[in-house]
């Protein structure tokens, strides 16, 4: 409900008079407010100030013109706003919503006003802080980061911690949980086949350099609960792993036994699952890389979970919400089930978008997000948090914060879906795949989330007779008519109290009626 404040200053005497309109104009509901003033001749220098609501949550267009006294525009400029509600404080039911700002970077690999990991204007302590502030706006109550082994020791000589505990503290203060992902072999430390590799940060290190390693990071960090230790971002990616899964597994092993060790209470994870339909950028080994040891890693993280010795299973997902739910979700039901897992205990620790911006990104980001949380995942992490400048992480689809400190549309649906769902479990699926209806339960109400892929058509939903109900766009708008429908963006329904589930239709036809356990299983495994 606050308005946007402006200042415009003209410099030089005007030689008739001028319009100055000033205007915000939220695409996603067609709708728009504006203000006008009058731009007086004679005046050395002149001022204008004034406010103006924005026209709607969401990304609104705030737009200024100027017109000469025939209406002739001499100036139009623009500035995408980001208008939304901001959390009070970080979600504090089970599901972690998880952002990945890389905060720590803008230290670690800047030395400057303006690095590629700064926002633009900022210096690095700035952008710190300021990341912090756009993470306290969502309600997330999980980052995931990674201190690069090569900066903690450079040598075998010299150890570093300091952005490590700082970074910890200030998370730990501001009641977030961290998923520290260790890896990137040093030099030093690289197994000996791998001594004269061009890249060694993915080549596996020497088991013993590795357990040397972690019994620092145990000593400094594994009495503290906030912290879950992943080990090594990507394990069966040869951008961030080029060893066997038999060499990753026994550092996973290694390091569960160090890190509980040290603290039986440690929460120690693997690192994040590539899907096998993923491999398509980066370098030469991964073009070539295929998926044949998945079996191998599986099996270890049956154990460990059998064991109480690991909780649940991290996979990445990068596609758009079709091909996540076809292949990357299924796939993972299967893996997990062929190993014996329960298939709820998943966490989708990474998921972004591959060149998509604007509404596009935003419709991908909160699919999958809605459906890991509607699905009972343990978690969804927001990938990438905000723009970077240089690199893989720089094109359009991955940040959702621009490099000028300004939220995209994804930002606000995220923070929106957190608001609207923490501390909600699943009542009721309806349907889960292309079409997607869910009637999640608190204490008090009933919510029924409502969304599909674009490639199926719209469909109506009957929803209990004379229930009490306010219903919100993916943004937090609140919509009063046309919202009981399965559409192309999210809506959520909140009920007045708990209704029937029963009482809510969903008329699916038989050809799009299908749940993840009736697809056609995609074999990624070898041949026996």
């Amino acid at each position: 409900e606050e308005q946007i404040e402006y200042y415009v200053m003209v410099y030089t005497p005007l030689e008739e008079e001028m319009t100055l309109q000033i205007s915000t104009v939220n695409s996603f509901l067609n709708t728009e407010e504006t203000s006008s003033h009058l731009l007086k001749t004679g005046m050395e220098q002149q001022t204008i100030a004034g406010k103006i609501k924005g026209s709607g949550l969401g990304i609104n267009h705030f737009n200024v013109k100027v017109k000469d006294s025939s209406g002739e525009v001499i100036m139009d400029q623009s500035k995408d706003i980001a208008v939304m509600n901001v959390a009070d404080a970080p979600s504090d039911d089970t599901f972690m919503w998880g952002v990945q700002p890389f905060a720590i970077r803008s230290i670690e690999y800047n030395e400057s006003l303006n690095g590629p990991h700064c926002f633009k204007g900022l210096t690095p302590e700035e952008t710190y802080d300021r990341v912090f502030e756009y993470v306290d706006k969502t309600g997330a109550n999980l980052l995931r980061d990674g201190m690069v082994w090569t900066s903690n020791q450079p040598s075998q000589v010299v150890d570093n911690y300091s952005l490590m505990t700082r970074f910890s503290e200030d998370a730990k203060a501001k009641g977030y949980l961290v998923d520290w992902h260790l890896g990137g072999t040093p030099d030093w430390a690289v197994e000996d086949r791998f001594q004269n590799a061009d890249v060694k940060w993915n080549k596996p290190p020497r088991l013993d350099a590795w357990a040397d390693y972690v019994e620092k990071v145990a000593e400094l960090f594994a009495g503290e609960e906030h912290i879950i230790f992943e080990i090594i971002n990507e394990c069966n990616w040869p951008d961030f792993f080029y060893g066997t899964a038999a060499e990753y597994t026994a550092i996973l092993d290694k390091s569960v036994e160090i890190l509980q060790g040290a603290n039986a209470e440690t929460t120690v994870i693997n690192g994040g699952m590539v899907m096998p339909q993923a491999n398509n950028y980066v370098t030469e080994e991964s073009e070539k890389f295929t998926f044949e040891e998945d079996p191998v890693y599986y099996a270890k993280y049956a154990e460990l979970i059998n064991a109480g010795k690991m909780p649940y299973v991290a996979y990445h997902s990068h596609a758009h919400f079709k091909t996540f739910i076809e292949k990357d979700a299924v796939n993972m039901m299967y893996y997990l089930q062929d190993a014996g897992i329960d298939q709820t205990k998943l966490f989708l620790n990474e998921s972004g978008m591959f060149n998509a911006d604007g509404m596009a990104q935003a419709d991908d980001v909160m699919k999958k997000a809605l459906w890991t949380k509607c699905n009972d995942h343990q978690g969804f992490v927001l990938f990438n948090f905000r723009d970077i400048e240089g690199g893989v992480l720089s094109p359009p689809g991955w940040g959702v914060i621009t490099q000028d400190g300004q939220p995209k549309a994804s930002y606000v649906a995220y923070t929106n879906a957190i608001d609207k769902l923490s501390g909600y479990t699943n009542k009721h699926t309806y349907a889960n795949t292309l079409y997607n209806a869910y009637l999640m339960e608190n204490g008090k109400n009933d919510i029924l989330v409502l969304f599909k892929d674009k490639s199926v058509p719209e469909l109506n939903v009957t929803l209990p007779d004379g229930a009490g109900c306010t219903a919100y766009d993916m943004f937090g708008n609140v919509m009063t008519d046309g919202y009981a429908k399965l559409g192309d963006y999210p809506v959520y329904i909140v009920f007045d109290g708990k209704v029937d589930a029963d009482q809510i239709q969903v008329p699916i036809s038989a050809i799009y009626k299908k749940f993840l356990s009736e697809y056609d299983r995609i074999d990624n495994f070898p041949e026996e």
